[in-house]
């Protein structure tokens, strides 16, 4: 037996990329990016290519070209890439958690309330030491609001290898940040968000020359995608144009204006949206959908026929409930089983509740778990040949005749070996048993996974880096508070 889905029939092509290419060049070229910052529009005044006035730079349709060659024009150019190989072995399932929520279920108390420092510290803790990673799991919401994304990101850095903040909400906060940086040997970031509709976010712009005239150069991430129906069209195909031009046209501008300064960023179409409360809906049936031509836009755009080498497609652990409930195991638990028939083994999204508002770490152990479940399920599938398998039969009807017990048996090990691969938290118990172990709670044994887990936490940082970051966070304090 071979359990696997294949996706066929998605209707995206290369010449979709074109047809998205070519829109968001018209769109740049007809209506341009709103902007009304003196600074940059003094660094742009006189680049060739450029139309200036009525406060929107209008981009050439030549000059978006030659910054961004066409799809078509980028598969002439590449080599086709060799074919992705199935994993499939369970020792390969990689979980990211989910992270940038606000809101936290207490794994202690159950209690739904807004994230702490400690909160923070005890997620990354968790996560790391289950052998996962991810974005930081919560905002800390325990603090004045601008110094909310700085302790945000300084305890990531007291409490992990690896996790990091990702997103500050406010230009002032980016000195601080980009000193705490400095501090860990790190890079930093400056955020530029690209608003819809082709609007750029001028305070981001303040950041970045306040940056420029400090004498840095920091990469800059622009920041842009679309919610289809409410922030972009409905239609993913025209999403994913709208957003092309707000992104591409961005970097190109940045490019002109800036050009000693590195701009990345990306282009997709945005995810499943629940119409009833104008946001994405996370878990619904209609999110796999969207994420499977979200992934061969992504490609097409890319230049890359997703006809010919079908993309990859993420194993999304998400949901729309608040806690964690039926729903929530429900919605996960189909997210995780379709991945898994399709080859995948990294799973994202564990621990995030209420689309990514609510964090639980509580349910990231169960999502480790569902995602677990899921690959053991279809992997079982490879070892149905054993069951057909006749050899030995008469000299292990003697051997148990003899008084021997079918545990004992050789082909009784084979099979377990192949089939058995029991859960940390999952069991199988008949109801006297269950009753004789104390009726063990499940969500109690994911809280004793918790305490597990930070208790297995060794992570410490150095302490010079340590008082040289608590310094520094006291100047934000004293300037932002």
């Amino acid at each position: 037996m071979n359990l696997s889905l294949s996706i066929s029939d998605v209707g995206i092509t290369l010449r979709t990329g074109e047809d998205i290419w070519q829109a968001a060049r018209a769109l740049l070229w007809k209506h341009g990016i709103a902007l009304g910052y003196r600074r940059l529009l003094s660094d742009l005044a006189g680049k060739p290519g450029l139309r200036i006035g009525g406060g929107r730079v209008r981009i050439e349709p030549d000059l978006f070209e030659r910054h961004f060659p066409s799809p078509m024009t980028s598969n002439a150019q590449r080599k086709p890439s060799p074919a992705r190989p199935r994993k499939v072995a369970s020792s390969d399932v990689k979980i990211m958690a989910g992270g940038y929520s606000m809101d936290v279920v207490d794994w202690r108390t159950g209690e739904l309330r807004p994230a702490t420092g400690r909160d923070l510290a005890e997620s990354v803790r968790v996560v790391e030491a289950s052998g996962s990673t991810g974005p930081y799991s919560v905002t800390v919401m325990d603090v004045p609001p601008l110094l909310s994304d700085i302790a945000t990101y300084k305890l990531c850095f007291e409490n992990a290898r690896s996790i990091r903040g990702a997103y500050y909400s406010s230009p002032r906060q980016a000195p601080f940040l980009a000193r705490m940086h400095e501090v860990m040997g790190e890079p930093f970031s400056v955020i530029l968000g690209a608003v819809s509709p082709l609007k750029l976010a001028e305070p981001d712009l303040d950041t970045l020359y306040a940056a420029a005239d400090a004498g840095h150069n920091y990469r800059i991430r622009i920041v842009g995608y679309g919610v289809p129906g409410v922030g972009s069209p409905a239609r993913l195909a025209q999403s994913a144009a709208l957003v092309m031009a707000e992104n591409y046209g961005a970097k190109l501008l940045l490019a002109l204006a800036l050009p000693g300064w590195t701009a990345s960023c990306g282009c997709h179409a945005g995810w499943a949206t629940d119409f009833r409360y104008c946001n994405y809906a996370f878990g619904a049936p209609h999110d796999f959908a969207y994420r499977v031509i979200n992934a061969h836009l992504s490609s097409a755009i890319q230049g890359i026929d997703p006809t010919a080498e079908p993309p990859a497609v993420a194993a999304v652990l998400g949901t729309g409930a608040c806690v964690p409930d039926e729903q929530a195991a429900a919605e996960k638990s189909a997210s995780a089983l379709l991945g898994a028939l399709l080859g995948t083994r990294d799973f994202d999204g564990a621990g995030n509740l209420c689309v990514d508002d609510v964090f639980s770490l509580e349910q990231f152990v169960l999502d480790c778990e569902i995602a677990q479940q899921a690959v053991k399920m279809v992997e079982a599938g490879a070892a149905s040949k054993l069951m057909a398998d006749m050899s030995g039969f008469d000299e292990e009807m003697a051997s148990i005749l003899s008084g021997d017990e079918f545990l004992s048996l050789p082909s009784t090990v084979e099979v377990m070996r192949a089939f058995y691969r029991p859960s940390l938290l999952f069991e199988h118990m008949k109801l006297r048993t269950w009753q004789g172990k104390g009726c063990p709670d499940l969500h109690a044994e994911a809280k004793k996974r918790v305490k597990q887990k930070l208790a297995e936490s060794t992570f410490q940082l150095d302490a010079d880096k340590g008082k040289e970051l608590a310094r520094i966070y006291q100047e934000a304090e004293k300037a932002l508070a």
